[in-house]
């Protein structure tokens, strides 16, 4: 699939990991996101075949649908499966964190003005060098995405809803790739890669958002040795 035209037109911004406080924002015409292509590598994960659970507090809009949830959860599974990650989801009615889950993840209300904090698909913070245990999501980003990608318009409300799960479940994995491999860079290709166009973040093809196996093995390591935990309360 050759997209050469629109590809220079538009890109996706995913978030920006750089910073204690969120930064300036690209503006939504200037979209740019954060992941490329590259054929899928072998798992590593764990030496004896087991899986090293995460657990997440989901903070989502009211009127968000569970099976827009489960899309974006399912894409992130997937994402992260070869490196022996799973996830227990646990949507949460409030914005109080218990010290016991991992990470907290807050879906923005899709209703509010874009405003420079929501003007990419999803952004974690750090400081002093460490990532905050917080990943935000912007719905609202998502749905402009699709709305300015020409391929993505006049579809049914199921196809809808596929494209905002698969876009907020990338990004989510990108941001995920921050806290984990706890580091601010980013790549040249692969799920840490700065940015790539809109069409191919929305595109069924998942391949291009994986790790590299060095970034795997690291990722592997970190949450192996290393006790990860959400020791503040939003």
């Amino acid at each position: 699939m050759t997209r050469k035209v629109f590809a220079a037109l538009v890109a996706v911004v995913i978030g920006c990991a750089d910073v204690a406080l969120p930064a300036p924002r690209a503006p939504l015409a200037n979209l740019n996101s954060r992941i490329d292509v590259a054929p899928n590598g072998p798992s590593v994960g764990c030496p004896d075949g087991t899986s090293t659970p995460i657990s997440v507090a989901v903070t989502a809009p009211a009127g968000m649908s569970e099976s827009l949830l489960d899309r974006i959860f399912v894409e992130a599974e997937a994402i992260w499966e070869p490196v022996g990650i799973t996830f227990d989801w646990h949507p949460i009615a409030s914005r109080t964190t218990p010290r016991d889950w991992l990470l907290a993840l807050t879906i923005e209300n899709p209703s509010d003005p874009l405003a420079e904090s929501q003007a990419r698909l999803g952004w974690i913070s750090f400081a002093a060098g460490t990532p905050d245990c917080r990943i935000h999501l912007s719905q609202a980003s998502a749905e402009e995405l699709v709305r300015r990608t020409p391929t993505a318009l006049d579809i049914m409300f199921s196809a809808h809803e596929r494209l905002i799960g698969r876009a907020l479940g990338r990004a989510f994995s990108h941001e995920l790739g921050h806290y984990i491999l706890k580091s601010k860079g980013h790549t040249t290709q692969g799920l840490m890669r700065a940015t790539w166009p809109s069409e191919q973040l929305l595109s069924v093809d998942r391949s291009g958002f994986e790790l590299s196996r060095e970034q795997r093995e690291a990722a592997t390591r970190r949450i192996q040795h290393t006790q990860l935990t959400c020791d503040q309360q939003l």
